[in-house]
């Protein structure tokens, strides 16, 4: 509904945009998903905020845009009980009447902690509760990137499976990254940026970029999470 062209360019949508909220007051605008776009936020958004600065962006990411003004809302996992909850519901959808008992939501709580409280891996693993005990769904966590998945769902491609979403979070990563998030996959519980210079600092590798800049990378990506000790240093991890 923006009096645009249909094939404007960056500037004239944020005119656009401008001309609407000088208008109507302040104006939130919702961009989702934009990880895969993120090399252009300095073309978009970043003029956008330029061009329309009564205008608010809403911006959902894996990867934060690097753009001023910029503040990182980060979405936590889900706690256990929150966890929870989202797998009974969707559950109950898929089990025909088949009642939980006490006992299989405390097998349930488990999964939700094996599965880091993400909620599109619950999500997932909800929709085999239709074929699949609790005790049966736990067992085969071991195999959980066969197991977690509904490729006959109506989901975008890269939400279907488990590993559909991280080989969309890998084919965004540039080589070094990935060489980087491979070798920091050896630590058990987490490690600190000490242990990370040990094993991504190579000397005879002049082009390698420092290895902070990649865990900082890494961190900027949502590949690693941050343990905040307090009076401590950081302390870095990757989920399950």
């Amino acid at each position: 509904g923006l009096l645009a062209d249909t094939e404007a360019g960056p500037d004239q949508i944020g005119r656009a945009m401008g001309e609407r909220a000088s208008h109507a007051g302040r104006m939130l605008v919702i961009i989702d998903n934009f990880e895969h776009l993120v090399e252009h936020a300095t073309d978009t958004i970043g003029r956008w905020l330029d061009l329309a600065p009564d205008v608010v962006f809403l911006v959902t990411s894996r990867e934060r845009m690097h753009v001023r003004g910029e503040r990182i809302l980060e979405l936590a996992p889900l706690p256990t009980a929150d966890g929870l909850e989202l797998l009974l519901d969707r559950a109950m959808a898929v089990r025909r009447g088949q009642q939980i008992s006490d006992g299989d939501r405390g097998i349930l709580g488990e999964v939700v902690v094996q599965l880091d409280g993400i909620p599109l891996a619950i999500e997932l693993a909800a929709s085999r509760l239709g074929t699949l005990s609790p005790v049966q769904l736990q067992k085969r966590l071991a195999s959980r990137f066969r197991l977690l998945g509904d490729p006959r769902s109506d989901r975008p491609r890269r939400h279907a499976t488990l590993e559909a979403a991280l080989d969309w979070s890998w084919e965004l990563m540039t080589p070094h990254e990935r060489i980087a998030l491979a070798a920091l996959s050896v630590f058990e519980g987490g490690f600190s940026l000490e242990a990370a210079e040990e094993v991504l600092d190579d000397p005879d590798d002049p082009d390698r970029p420092w290895p902070a800049d990649l865990v900082q990378s890494l961190r900027d990506k949502s590949l690693l999470t941050v343990d905040d000790l307090a009076g401590g240093d950081l302390r870095y991890r990757l989920l399950e």
